[in-house]
């Protein structure tokens, strides 16, 4: 991290977690319907009403947190859409950047993206040189063209493949940049038999430019090497979860690769414990609504909207600092939503400390 953006992240009028994380939703639009996202369920609410996320709502969170110096570790362009449809994508992304680097309110940005749009001109302007960690993650779980189909419902891979291999052909033609590219395979039971055969094939791409892969699961390691990340698929139901968490600990382990953030646990746990995302991870919709967790698709857990009431407002704000109070004391009475929720039992949980919340409490 640059001297520049370490200054800027050393003093906030607000608490600041380790692992934190703000999901801002640039697009409810798809132009891939998944089986495991819920663009692919008929008349689910999250698509009733279909549009991009407003720029002014954008410059607004921004101005917000840099009045308050409000700071997230990871700022995420994504939720339920393709962010790359935005009409206006490449004007936010270079917007939300050069914010990074003057105020210090993210340590990073990261773009997800299934790539079918991402063209030379979206390239370019992820290729920059500015001193601000970007990610971005290709989400491709397949291999074959048939899989790919089966699981995203339109045949697009070989555009796919051919966009990403540009981006990592191009990034390796540069003397310098701050993108870090990660092909995400989400693995499960219909995509596990093509695992090695995915593997093989980016690391030997990988290998032939120079800049070998570090390939991990449950959590792409810090730094700059691009790599692969093997991601276990979630699931609505405690069953489904386990089974499907079964299925993705195995393929790891015959493919050797090892879980850098935690082991994985399959059992179930003894009771809700408090749960980071009312903590951790903000999520703003395409609309400016905002809620705690991606989980949240419903927006049950719904604390206002942005582009009517400021960010700030809302996260530190009555109702959330209610919500806190109880979920710290493993109270889920009043949130139907969390109490049905499996997600601590997947590898992609992320967890909180007491100290945290203490931490927090203090803070606010």
């Amino acid at each position: 991290m640059s001297t520049r953006l370490t200054e800027r992240m050393r003093h906030s009028e607000y608490p600041r977690i380790a692992g934190s994380y703000l999901v801002l939703e640039l697009s409810n639009v798809c132009n891939l319907t998944c089986v495991h996202c819920a663009v692919s369920e008929s008349n689910h609410p999250h698509h009733t009403t279909m549009g991009h996320l407003d720029v002014s709502v954008v410059d607004a969170l921004i101005e917000d947190m840099v009045k308050h110096n409000i700071q997230f570790d990871v700022l995420i362009l994504f939720w339920l859409g393709e962010p790359l449809l935005h009409p206006r994508f490449s004007t936010i992304y270079r917007r939300l950047v050069r914010a990074i680097w003057k105020h210090g309110i993210f340590t990073s940005i990261e773009v997800h993206t299934n790539s079918i749009l991402l063209d030379a001109v979206k390239r370019r302007v992820l290729l920059n040189r500015l001193p601000v960690p970007q990610k971005i993650h290709c989400t491709i779980d397949a291999f074959s063209p048939d899989t790919y189909q089966s699981i995203k419902g339109r045949n697009a891979l070989h555009e796919v493949n051919l966009n990403v291999e540009a981006l990592l052909r191009e990034k390796s033609g540069l003397e310098s940049t701050s993108l870090q590219v990660v092909l995400q395979y989400i693995v499960g039971s219909n995509n596990v038999a093509e695992v090695p055969d995915f593997h093989r094939y980016w690391t030997t791409l990988a290998d032939s430019l120079g800049q070998p892969f570090v390939v991990s699961a449950g959590q792409i390691p810090d730094g700059q090497r691009d790599g692969i990340f093997f991601r276990q698929l979630d699931c609505p139901t405690e069953e489904e979860q386990h089974h499907e968490g079964r299925v993705f600990v195995t393929a790891m382990q015959q493919l050797g690769v090892p879980f850098p953030q935690h082991s994985p646990v399959l059992e179930s746990s003894n009771g809700l414990q408090p749960c980071s995302g009312f903590w951790k991870s903000p999520t703003i919709d395409w609309q400016g609504n905002l809620t705690m967790c991606t989980r949240d698709n419903t927006l049950q857990n719904g604390l206002g909207n942005i582009a009517k009431t400021p960010f700030s407002t809302l996260w530190w704000g009555e109702q959330q600092r209610h919500n806190r109070e109880q979920v710290a004391r493993s109270n889920y009475d009043s949130l139907s939503l969390c109490q049905t929720c499996f997600v601590p039992n997947s590898c992609n949980h992320s967890t909180i400390t007491s100290e945290e919340i203490q931490q927090y409490q203090v803070s606010s």
